[in-house]
């Protein structure tokens, strides 16, 4: 009886973990995506927060930021992405970066905003290699973003 309630358990957790996901795999993001890694043995809610678009990312005083003007939809200078996740568990937003401009992005962990906005660029940057955008809470509780490359185009042809 142990094993049935074992079994079932993770059926309703796989399920449960795949409800209201674009993706929730092992295979390699598009570019564009932004996938959040929890590597806590806590859970913890991450949100992404879009603070500016340019058309480059510079480096301040501060830390970082955006500069130039760029067109886009008004919904990717507004882009926010909120999701509460269990230990050990990986989510994938798919292609929700859709415009080759530098994005200005800021995190929240459990509502403690990070100290750094991390410009972030999903276009080319070489033939075949594009960018995600990965963040990782680690086993110890610390946060931290980088952009990851990726063969997958996603709305990028060139």
């Amino acid at each position: 009886m142990k094993r049935r309630s074992l079994v079932a358990a993770l059926g309703t957790a796989a399920i449960t973990s795949l409800a209201g996901c674009n993706v929730l795999s092992d295979d390699e993001p598009p570019a564009g995506s932004l996938q959040i890694e929890n590597h806590h043995d806590l859970p913890h809610t991450v949100r992404m927060i879009i603070t500016d678009v340019g058309s480059d990312g510079i480096t301040t005083d501060d830390g970082y930021d955006v500069r130039g003007d760029v067109t886009v939809p008004p919904s990717q200078r507004r882009l926010q992405s909120s999701i509460s996740l269990s230990p050990n568990k990986i989510k994938t937003f798919e292609t929700i970066f859709t415009e080759p401009v530098t994005y200005a992005v800021v995190f929240a962990v459990d509502d403690a905003v990070t100290e750094t906005a991390y410009p972030f660029s999903p276009r080319r940057s070489s033939p075949g290699s594009y960018a995600y955008l990965n963040a990782e809470v680690y086993a110890d509780g610390e946060f931290s973003a980088s952009f990851a490359t990726t063969g997958l185009s996603g709305p990028f042809t060139n």
